[in-house]
């Protein structure tokens, strides 16, 4: 009887074993399926990093819409291209932007007026990804390159010297406005005369459905960068349809994308880079002032022996010198 309970306790510690095991190994699937969630969702924001979006950063907002804490339109630079983009990772419903809904705010940059500049070195503390340059009363200077145009170095800085401007287009290509629908356009028919009229044989239909919806990915995955851009496809149109300039739209729309998703890594990196740098600085500080108050206090013991030592010794020559007054005394 007593091994049968014994048996019946050793399978009930083993199945309880397993299943904690279970359950830590889904809680780790759980932490890691997360990790990815958060990196995809803080590839797709622009790294501005000006906390507009009422979190200290672009990573701490993609953690806190990863977990759910927070919306996914709550990111004014971002616009709403990567509210749609962020809504397709994550299955849901594309939400219109919180902020601004009509008009999204071109890129800008800062300015530092130089006649007023007082060296200061506040807007450089505050710049997060290190795109101010300058020394302790001396003139600062933004470079355009690496400003994200966040705004964090207007509120610190003491005499008002920075504002912000436009920032010129940096994009490798010309960037196409969407075509506006044209007096004589009607609605496509599908009657695939576009296809039989393309020399590379692509489907400017399809390339035409996605490019008007701003659907960029499927129209790169439908080869829009192989049209050559005969424009054979809109000649044949029977209703009137501007073929190439929505595909020169498209065309520049990505390229423009990508270039902008380079720049926001750039960012991302230097101010990682920014934070590691400050990070070590306090870690070497902290050394030294433990470094130095390990010092100070070896120093003090040291004056505590030496005082000692001299009490010592004196104590000592008091004891060995005869009393004077000893004799008289007798």
């Amino acid at each position: 009887m007593i091994g049968i309970t014994l048996i019946v306790i050793l399978f009930a510690g083993l199945v309880g074993t397993l299943r904690l095991y279970e359950h830590l190994n889904l809680i780790n699937q759980s932490d890691n399926q997360t990790g990815r969630i958060v990196e995809h969702i803080d590839n797709l924001l622009p790294q501005t990093q000006c906390g507009q979006c009422h979190f200290d950063g672009c990573r701490p907002y993609a953690a806190a819409i990863a977990s759910g804490r927070a919306n996914i339109d709550q990111c004014p630079p971002g616009g709403q291209h990567t509210i749609r983009a962020i809504a397709d990772l994550l299955g849901q419903e594309t939400r219109l932007p919180s902020h601004q809904t009509q008009h999204e705010l071109p890129p800008m940059v800062a300015r530092i007026d130089e006649d007023l500049c007082i060296g200061c070195v506040k807007c450089i503390q505050a710049c997060p990804v290190d795109a101010i340059v300058g020394a302790p009363k001396q003139m600062h200077t933004v470079i355009d390159q690496y400003c994200t145009g966040c705004e964090l170095c207007l509120p610190p800085c003491p005499v008002n010297c920075i504002s912000m401007d436009l920032l010129p287009s940096h994009s490798p290509v010309k960037i196409e406005n969407k075509p506006q629908p044209g007096r004589y356009e009607m609605p496509c028919i599908g009657c695939g005369d576009c296809f039989k009229a393309c020399p590379v044989d692509l489907m400017p239909q399809e390339l035409f459905r996605y490019s008007r919806i701003d659907n960029f990915l499927e129209s790169r995955e439908k080869n829009l960068f192989d049209c050559i851009e005969c424009d054979d496809c809109s000649k044949v149109c029977p209703s009137h349809i501007p073929l190439l300039d929505y595909f020169k739209y498209a065309k520049s729309q990505i390229v423009a994308r990508e270039h902008q998703h380079e720049q926001a890594s750039l960012a991302r990196g230097r101010m990682q880079a920014r934070n590691q740098r400050i990070l070590t600085n306090k870690q070497r500080r902290h050394v030294q002032n433990v470094t130095q108050n390990t010092a100070d206090n070896s120093k003090q013991d040291d004056k505590l022996t030496y005082i000692q030592e001299a009490v010592s010794r004196t104590l000592k020559k008091r004891a060995d010198k005869p009393n004077l007054y000893q004799g008289n005394n007798d």
